[in-house]
């Protein structure tokens, strides 16, 4: 969807003049945070690190925030004219048939998917915790005692070096 905005927005508007230039820059941050996500998601599932995947979900919810606030952004950025008439001043104002009014679907669309998105992300997440358990869980301490501690500590130290953590 944001790449489709770009695209629109780059046929009727020449990005190298002034405040044209924040646009590019939102989307490119845009595409280059998702692409983020999914390197971090797919190392957190090779690794079946779940507070990973935990983080994973929060950095999924702050693209969520970022997706919304663009829509107000690519709105500052294009109309500069809201009473114009938009035969005349296409890019430029705000009523119907302007561009700003035929990228704004898009620009809207993109939070909803990500929010959509994020409730699967959760429940996956939710269903791989119970399936890779905690550590804690797994060896089944009592976190109370000095011995459950130490056994935690242990393993922790064992899943760390066999997964490539530590290079020895």
């Amino acid at each position: 969807m944001v790449a489709i905005s770009f695209g629109i927005v780059d046929e009727y508007v020449s990005l190298s003049q002034g405040d044209y230039r924040t646009i590019p820059c939102y989307f490119a941050l845009f595409a280059l945070g998702e692409l983020f996500e999914i390197a971090i998601a797919l190392d957190a599932l090779r690794l079946r690190n779940i507070i990973q995947l935990i983080g994973v979900c929060f950095f999924h919810a702050g693209m969520i925030v970022f997706s919304a606030l663009q829509v107000h952004q690519t709105r500052t950025a294009l109309v500069k004219m809201p009473d114009a008439d938009c035969a005349i001043y296409y890019a430029n104002c705000s009523g119907p048939g302007s561009l700003f009014n035929r990228v704004e679907p898009f620009l809207i669309v993109s939070p909803a998917l990500l929010a959509l998105s994020l409730l699967v992300l959760v429940w996956f997440t939710w269903q791989l915790y119970h399936e890779f358990g905690y550590v804690a869980e797994f060896l089944n301490s009592d976190m109370t005692s000095l011995d459950g501690v130490r056994s935690l500590i242990y393993a922790v130290g064992l899943s760390s070096t066999s997964s490539g953590l530590i290079h020895e």
